[in-house]
């Protein structure tokens, strides 16, 4: 059951128009963007909450116990906080938001409506819809293990637990040039050898981060050719962090990253063939492990 504070319980009953709806829109890069519907700007604990935004919520509703809250939010791209690159770029994925019901007479009387995230992103001309995921949204997802002969965990995360900062597995560099939005070129860095990089990951200052498709040596600069297309605006970028790459294998992990004993796979578990075999004269079938003496390698 929801408690209300006096104050802003005696406003609600009072059924004067002075309440307003702000936004607060904390982005995965770190970044803090206030927005309200009211007709003029506000400030909330150092936060400025800026007016004639665009943005309106439609549908939005809470439900009780585990169901998942959800709405849709809309608006027009006319904030200089929201531009068509930023959005196709994914500024906003997965951005925290927080939506309060504020008595613009007095901001210290409001209360939260809505918490949860940002889901997908719609686009139409100049507008905009948003989803709006609630915080029980996780709950509804499936989760598990997979059996696979290759590892199921990111590089870095907490099962994994490779650093991946240590100067060994990434390297913050310049930019010497990036052609057709696709291929940075960085210097050498000859204490890493080709191919280091593929598979890896590069995090750009502004929090967005992109995948290297591979990782080539050239007469001058080393290449690093990338999966997807830049989305956003690279002008201003100077220094990036790339991270090598993982391909996920127990050979890999065991000797590029000294961590087998954190591998998250099942190397030796049977293959789609395994039920179709028989006797052929060139292997042993006597009871014995079919992987005896493997330490680590492929399977």
């Amino acid at each position: 059951m929801l408690t209300l504070s006096e104050n802003i319980g005696e406003a609600l009953q009072s059924g004067a128009s002075h309440f307003c709806r702000c936004w607060r829109i904390d982005l995965l890069s770190g970044t803090v963007l206030g927005f309200t519907d009211h007709d003029r700007s506000l400030r909330i604990e150092d936060i400025e909450y800026v007016a004639n935004s665009g943005m309106n919520a439609a549908e939005l509703e809470s439900a009780l116990g585990m169901s998942v809250d959800n709405g849709l939010a809309m608006g027009a791209i006319s904030s200089d906080h929201i531009r068509d690159a930023d959005i196709d770029a994914g500024l906003f994925d997965k951005a925290k938001v927080t939506i309060w019901k504020v008595d613009w007479r007095d901001t210290s009387i409001r209360i939260q409506i809505f918490a949860g995230t940002l889901g997908e992103i719609t686009r139409n001309d100049r507008h905009f819809e948003v989803e709006l995921r609630g915080l029980s949204e996780p709950l509804g997802q499936m989760v598990g293990r997979s059996f696979l002969r290759t590892c199921d965990r990111l590089l870095g995360d907490d099962k994994c637990r490779v650093d991946i900062n240590h100067p060994d597995f990434s390297v913050a560099t310049p930019i010497v040039e990036i052609e057709d939005r696709r291929r940075v070129l960085i210097p050498m860095h000859t204490n890493y050898p080709e191919g280091w990089f593929d598979g890896g990951t590069i995090v750009w200052p502004n929090g967005l981060q992109t995948f290297v498709k591979s990782d080539v040596s050239t007469s001058q600069a080393r290449l690093l050719d990338l999966w997807e297309e830049l989305r956003f605006d690279t002008a201003d970028i100077e220094q990036i962090t790339v991270i090598a790459g993982c391909d996920k294998r127990p050979s890999t992990c065991k000797t590029k990253f000294q961590n087998f004993v954190n591998f998250r796979g099942f190397p030796h578990i049977p293959g789609e063939d395994f039920v179709t075999r028989y006797p052929d004269g060139t292997r042993v079938y006597d009871g014995r492990s079919l992987f005896e003496g493997a330490d680590g390698g492929d399977a």
